[in-house]
């Protein structure tokens, strides 16, 4: 999934550029061929093409819904960690009386969170990795083999 906030061509061309021509390569073949040559026969009535666009733009739709719909369940499933965090947070500062403690529990809440996060969003290897995260926020004990993406 793509996540960035600009999408320029080079990134398209990178990725799709065998189908582009491809794509390309048989539009012009076909203009050439009815234009040039004369082939009046390749042309296609209107009819078809409409009946299928109209076909896709219902079937994106639906798409694009069920997406939505995906994006908006992650979106509260998130709000409702971050208030349990939260919550959990103002708990711990007026129960536990220990600094210390205190402070192990919230770094340890919080590389969980990060770890969530990193594992969510499939970061690639190289952007983000344990080495980046700040040293208090580890724990010895962390088993960091068992933390692979899903």
């Amino acid at each position: 999934m793509y996540v960035g906030k600009e999408f320029k061509f080079s990134l398209l061309w990178h990725f799709a550029r065998k189908n582009l021509f491809r794509t390309l390569l048989v539009s012009l073949a076909v203009c050439i061929l009815y234009e040039i040559v004369g082939w009046k026969w390749i042309g296609i009535s209107f009819i078809p093409i409409a009946t299928i666009g109209t076909a896709v733009a219902f079937y994106v739709g639906f798409k694009n819904n069920q997406a939505y719909d995906r994006l908006w369940e992650a979106r509260k499933i998130w709000g409702g960690i971050t208030n349990t965090s939260r919550s959990f947070t103002a708990m711990l500062i007026a129960v536990v009386p220990d600094k210390d403690i205190q402070r192990e529990f919230l770094y340890r809440h919080i590389s969980w969170v990060n770890i969530l996060r990193l594992q969510l969003r499939k970061i690639i290897p190289w952007a983000t990795s344990k080495e980046d995260l700040h040293q208090t926020f580890l724990s010895e004990k962390m088993n960091w083999n068992n933390l692979k993406p899903v």
